[in-house]
Formats: C-alpha cells, structure tokens, sequence
C-alpha cells in the first residue's frame, strides 16, 4: 500500500507501559483591586465620610503593600495610609482593606488605591468624586 510492504510491518506489541497525563498545578487568579462601596462620579459633602474599603482578591503573593492616596485635581497626591500586607491578615479568597476620608475642601478629588511589590506599582483602583460644601 503507497510503496510499504504491510505483510513486513512489524506486528510486535509494545513492551513499554504508556506514559501518564502531564498534570499541572491550579493555575491563580491574577490580583485584582476593587472598592466595595466607592464609585467613581459620586458626590460627597465637606466633613462626609468617603469610604474607600478596597476588596482585594487573586494572587496576594504579588504585593506587599497598600498605599490610599487622595489627590485633589491640580495638586499633587498624598498618601493617607500605607498598610503592609502579610500573610496573617490574607485569606485565599479575598480580604477587605477598610480606609476612610474625611475631606475639609471643596473640590474635585482622584482617590486610589496602588497596591506594591518591592517599592513598584503592581496594580492600582481609582475614582473620582466631587466634595461640595
């Protein structure tokens, strides 16, 4: 058949046992930041407290620290927290991380949250609010 003789072909049976199904480890969801109550467009009054609880969930391995920044658009930003993540405080699932601002100007306001490996920015969520009097 197409030049192979098949009455030569060997008919031995293999003598070596199959080798199993690579297996691989679970792979982890990435780091993910969210606030759980602070959504961006929101309004809030001088002296009203602003909530920016972030939900952090996913790889916790790939950060070492939080930083809560709050930057009044034209100025520059200035962290009002920093919190050191270590594994006492983390769950597999997700942790919440409670923050909050309480502003005494009037203005428009960026608010984030950066999370940080080593000094470097890994992952970061931000909203933007109006404070009025």
């Amino acid at each position: 058949v197409g030049g192979v003789n098949v009455e030569e072909a060997p008919t031995e049976v293999p003598t070596h046992a199959p080798t199993a199904a690579p297996t691989y480890a679970p792979m982890e969801a990435p780091l993910n930041l969210e606030y759980k109550v602070l959504q961006s467009g929101s309004t809030y009054q001088i002296g009203e407290e602003v909530k920016m609880h972030v939900i952090l969930s996913g790889n916790y391995a790939s950060i070492d620290k939080l930083k809560f920044i709050v930057q009044k658009i034209g100025e520059s930003g200035s962290v009002i927290e920093s919190s050191v993540i270590s594994t006492k405080t983390v769950r597999e699932d997700k942790t919440i991380y409670y923050k909050k601002w309480t502003p005494s100007e009037v203005g428009y306001y960026r608010l984030k949250v950066s999370s940080y490996l080593d000094d470097l920015l890994m992952k970061a969520v931000k909203a933007m609010v109006t404070i009025k009097q």
